[in-house]
Parts: C-alpha cells; sequence; structure tokens
C-alpha cells in the first residue's frame, strides 16, 4: 500500500526563477504553499509529531514536518511558488530525516511540474528509514526546466515517525564537470574471500561525463585505478561501477577508500563529494546467530495491547525457540507501566524510542505485520554470528552473578549487555486490557550501560559480573532467566544473545518454598508459619530498611498497618535456608 499509493494519484514537483530558498524559520509553509492531497493533515513547523529521537529542527530555529498517529490516509504536497528555470542550469539541495517506526516509514515523493503545477513527474521517492539529517542534491537539468516550474514534497502517511525537511534550496549549478560518489556496496562486517568493490556514481554536473577514473586502496596503500571511457552520462545520470581489481580480504580491521578522479580529463568542480571512506572488519569465522527482540510496550497502551494480540503473542508462540526476547515496560502513556525502571528509561534513550508499541529486532526496527515479522526474523537468524557466546546465571541471596564466555571472530570494541527478566507477570495490569506480560526487564547487570570489553579475533574472554535484585518488581524468583546479548555501542547492532534459562541456578535454598505469606496483598498484617528461627529483613524498593528482626520457630505476625500502600521486599534468612518474598500493602 505504502510504495503503489502515490503512483495512482501521479505526484509531482516544481520550481522556477534562477534561485529559491525556504528554511522555514518564520514557520511553514513559509514561502511555499500546502496541498492535501488526502485526508486532512498539514505539513507543520514547531516540529510537531513523533520523531523517534530525530534532531529537530535540523538548522536554525524551525524545520517542516510531517506526522499522523495512524495508517489513515493522508497526503499533503508542500510546493515551491513558480519559479523561472528556463534556462541555465540549477541543483536542488534540501536536508532530510525520516526515521523508520517498527518498520513503517512515511515516503517522501520529490515532484517537478513544468507545467505551474497542472501536470507532476516523480524526481526522486524516499521509501527508506533515513536515522540522521542528510543533504540530499537533485540535478534539476535532468528533468524538463521552463518559466513555469515547481517543485513539491509530498509525503504519505503510514505512521512512521514523522518526515522531517530543511533548507529547501534551488541555486545555480556553476559545476560543469561535477561526479558524485554516491555509494559503496560493502558491510561493516563481512566475511574473508574475494570481495567487489561496487557502488554508484551521478553526474551532478551541466557537462556530459566521458571518462573517469575509478580508485580504491586499503589502509591508505597501493591504489587500483580503472580508467573508465566511452560514457555519456548526461546531468543526474547515474552509473553502476564494479571496479576489475577484486579485493582477497583476509581477517583483519580495514579502512576501505574508494574515489573518482580525472574526470573528462581535468579535475572535478567538487572534490568534497569523490570519496568514500568506510572501516570493515573481515571475519575470521562465524557461529549461528540468535536474534534478539527488544519491545518497548506499556500495560497501558492500548495500541500495544493489539500489537501484541494481533500480531506479536502468535509470533511467540510459534517462533520463540529462534530468538531471545525482552520487554522494556515504558512509562508512557499516562503514568505508563507499574514496572518502569530508570534502566528502561536509559534503554529508550539509547534508542531514541519516543513510541509504544516499539519492537527492535537486533537493535534496528523491526517488522510488524504478518507474514512480514516471520520473513524477517528468518532473514536475521540466516545472518551469519561473529561472535560465539555462552553464559550461566546463579542467585544467590539477594544477588544475581552471570558468567559469560565470549569467543569473538573480529577484533574491536563492543559491549555485553545482561538482562534480568521475570518471565511471567501479572503484578503490572493497568488499563489496556492484558492481565499478564513476558519477559518484563527487573534489572540490567550490573547497570544499564552494560560490560564494555576489546576483543581480539580468537583470543576467548570470560568474565562474571553481579548485581543486586532487592530493590526490584521481581513476583517469583523461581520465574527469573537473564538474557545476555552483545552489541555495537555505536552502530546499536545486536550481534548475538541467548538465554542463560539451561544454567540457571536458585541455589538449593529456592527449590522449596519455607515461607508461605498470608494474606497479601494485606491491609494490615502479614502471618507466616517457621520450623526454625528466622531474620527477617524487609526493605521499601528504594532498599530503605523497614524492618530487621528475629523470630523464633512457630506462628508469626508482622504489623504493617503503619506502611504506606505499595510494594516491599522481605527477605527471610533461616538456618537452612533464605528466600525472598514480595509484599503487597494495600
Amino acid at each position: 500500500m505504502k510504495k503503489t499509493l502515490l503512483t495512482a494519484i501521479l505526484l509531482t514537483f516544481g520550481f522556477a526563477n534562477a534561485q529559491f530558498f525556504e528554511g522555514f524559520e518564520n514557520g511553514v509553509p513559509g514561502a511555499m504553499t500546502q496541498q492535501i492531497i488526502a485526508g486532512t493533515a498539514n505539513w507543520q513547523g514547531g516540529c510537531a509529531g513523533q520523531h523517534g529521537g530525530a534532531t529537530c529542527p535540523i538548522t536554525g530555529t524551525g524545520s517542516a514536518s510531517f506526522f499522523v498517529n495512524s495508517y489513515a490516509q493522508n497526503i499533503n504536497g508542500l510546493t515551491t511558488p513558480t519559479l523561472d528555470l528556463s534556462s541555465g542550469a540549477y541543483l536542488l539541495k534540501f536536508k532530510h530525516i525520516q526515521r523508520s517506526w517498527s518498520g513503517d516509514v512515511n515516503p517522501l515523493y520529490v515532484r517537478i511540474s513544468s507545467d505551474n503545477g497542472a501536470n507532476w513527474t516523480n524526481m526522486v521517492i524516499y521509501d527508506q528509514g533515513v536515522q540522521n539529517a542528510t543533504e540530499r542534491i537533485i540535478n534539476l537539468n535532468a528533468f524538463t526546466l521552463t518559466t513555469t516550474t515547481k517543485i513539491q514534497f509530498a509525503v504519505v502517511n503510514s505512521w512512521g515517525y514523522s518526515t522531517i525537511i530543511d533548507d529547501i534550496e534551488v541555486t545555480e549549478n556553476t559545476a560543469q564537470n561535477e561526479l558524485a560518489l554516491e555509494s559503496l556496496v560493502f558491510d561493516p562486517i563481512e566475511m574473508a574471500g574475494v570481495k567487489n568493490i561496487s557502488g554508484t556514481i551521478r553526474n551532478l554536473g551541466g557537462n556530459a561525463i566521458n571518462s573517469f577514473d575509478l580508485n580504491w586502496n586499503l589502509n591508505g596503500g597501493a591504489t587500483y585505478t580503472q580508467n573508465v571511457t566511452g560514457l555519456n552520462l548526461t546531468a543526474g545520470q547515474v552509473y553502476n561501477y564494479v571496479h576489475p581489481d577484486t579485493w582477497n580480504a583476509t581477517p583483519g580491521n580495514y579502512n576501505l577508500n574508494v574515489n573518482v578522479t580525472n574526470v573528462n580529463g581535468t579535475n572535478d568542480s567538487n572534490p568534497d563529494n569523490n570519496t568514500i571512506s568506510r572501516n570493515i572488519s573481515i571475519a575470521s569465522g562465524s557461529t549461528a546467530h540468535k536474534p534478539l527482540y527488544e519491545k518497548f510496550t506499556s500495560s497501558t497502551c492500548g495500541p500495544c495491547a493489539s500489537f501484541n494480540n494481533s500480531v506479536f503473542n502468535a509470533h511467540y508462540t510459534n517462533n520463540n525457540q529462534n530468538f531471545s526476547l525482552i520487554n522494556y515496560q515504558v512509562n508512557w502513556p499516562g503514568n505508563g507501566d507499574p514496572y518502569y525502571t530508570a534502566e528502561v528509561g536509559q534503554r529508550v534513550q539509547y534508542y531514541g524510542i519516543n513510541g509504544a508499541p516499539t519492537l527492535l529486532i537486533n537493535g534496528k526496527a523491526a517488522s510488524t505485520t504478518n507474514p512480514a515479522i516471520v520473513n524477517q526474523l528468518n532473514t536475521e537468524a540466516a545472518k551469519p554470528a561473529f561472535f560465539g557466546l555462552t553464559a550461566t546465571s546463579e542467585i544467590v541471596g539477594n544477588n544475581i552473578n552471570i558468567t559469560y564466555n565470549v569467543t569473538p571472530f573480529i577484533s574491536g570494541n563492543f559491549v555485553v549487555q545482561a538482562v534480568v527478566i521475570e518471565k511471567l507477570t501479572t503484578g503490572n495490569v493497568a488499563t489496556n486490557g492484558e492481565t499478564s506480560f513476558k519477559n518484563v526487564t527487573m534489572k540490567m547487570a550490573p547497570n544499564a550501560s552494560g560490560t564494555s570489553h576489546t576483543f581480539a579475533d580468537g583470543v576467548v574472554l570470560s568474565n562474571t559480573i553481579s548485581t543486586s535484585l532487592a530493590a526490584t518488581n521481581i513476583e517469583e524468583m523461581t520465574d527469573l532467566d537473564v538474557v545476555v546479548f552483545i552489541e555495537n555501542p555505536t552502530t546499536k547492532e545486536v550481534f548475538q544473545s541467548l538465554y542463560t534459562s539451561s544454567a540457571l541456578s536458585l541455589n538449593d535454598n529456592y527449590a522449596t518454598k519455607n515461607i508461605k505469606l498470608y494474606p497479601n496483598p494485606t491491609s494490615n498484617f502479614v502471618n507466616f508459619t517457621t520450623d526454625e528461627s528466622v531474620s527477617v529483613l524487609i526493605t521499601d524498593l528504594s532498599g530503605k530498611t523497614i524492618m530487621n528482626s528475629k523470630f523464633a520457630s512457630g506462628n508469626v505476625q508482622i504489623d504493617l498497618s503503619h506502611l504506606q500502600t505499595g510494594m516491599y521486599i522481605a527477605n527471610f534468612v533461616g538456618e537452612t535456608f533464605e528466600q525472598i518474598e514480595k509484599i503487597i500493602k494495600n
């Protein structure tokens, strides 16, 4: 639907005059006009809408943004005045962000009209997520330019984050020989083997390009040059390159540089866009990959319940053996989920999340519809993993100890995260109709920043981390698990994950419950029976001691009538056991 909607409506754009600029410093539409093509939504100033953590405004004090919080059809064209571009060479420049929201993106159609807006031609369609502000340059001379040219920016709503544009400029293209190296097809991590050096080049100048030199080197070393001739690359046209000299890549970290020189036998007008430099790791091996889902959700979020009931719960039931899952219960809408924690807030900030539900897979937006969600999971699972990972965990008293062993197939700086989850919770039921929640975050070990390591290819790294579980929302100590995963702190990509459940040990002391509290929840008193003397430490969720007493064997009653309503943690230590329980005070 997203990709075909505007095709039927025939969107287009246009500019005229020698020069035009709109930076939206005085609001939206500024010197432009809006045309509602479908629905009721307008482009807005003041950075309205939800941006998914993107910077807004892009520059200055204002940008134009388009956002609708539904899939309902809304299309709006933001259009320049009539421009006279009948003589000369011109470029369209603008800055642009459109982040994906759980796989949904609002497509941006950049269109041109040569007849004052009667008919439109699509110049470029941006239908993929754009994470950070990106400058776009379009050679307008690749299209028909007249005295009645207009240019339009049209967005189709598809429940993506805000589409944001700024600094729209139509400027004279004084460059005659200008070739831009647009792309280099290479993943940040690749397996060893023979590699092609390939990508795209675009003519941004006024002259047709007949020849150029294409060069590449590794780490500034020997340069491989191809003299490309016999071309007639007209204004705006793209050339797909494949360098004849391949790279027989061996394990290690490299800087790959690709550039174009000697354009039409002379210097390029703008050498700043002639080079792409990419840091690339070549892995010595790989292992099976278990993807990680991170879901930002809340028991007060109606769309979260809808997504879970219509898509995710069935997906979990059918495929949970193929992935790891962490649910981060967020503090919105309203007061949010009762099991929200500050560490969850740090994870929200880390990814720039500002909407629920948001589903990530391996640190990037996940598909949220059927069958796309299954297809994406299978694609991610089929990718090689460049880290072998094993882990165990043990609960001792109020603490959990987590030991992990990592076998890296690449070298570099990465972060190991460990998240203590409760597999099923019912104490955080709120307003959205859900009565239970899976894999809810209780604690990040040692904290939300994880543990940074410098890995060396082939050198096994072992580490043990510990953290306290005392001031958490844990309902049942016997229902805990730990998700351990490895991520790139720069790109946020997750490379490997696992549960420690197969080796989770709660010590024999937790095998049976020696203490049974009743009534719980309670308004005034809580009772229990013990066969041996027992020490009881009760704390609030901040860790403040409420009571620290010792009781002989027999029937015990504890007075809680003086406490405020809320949740408290009771730690029972006997001669032969230790046990942690929650007490709910009504």
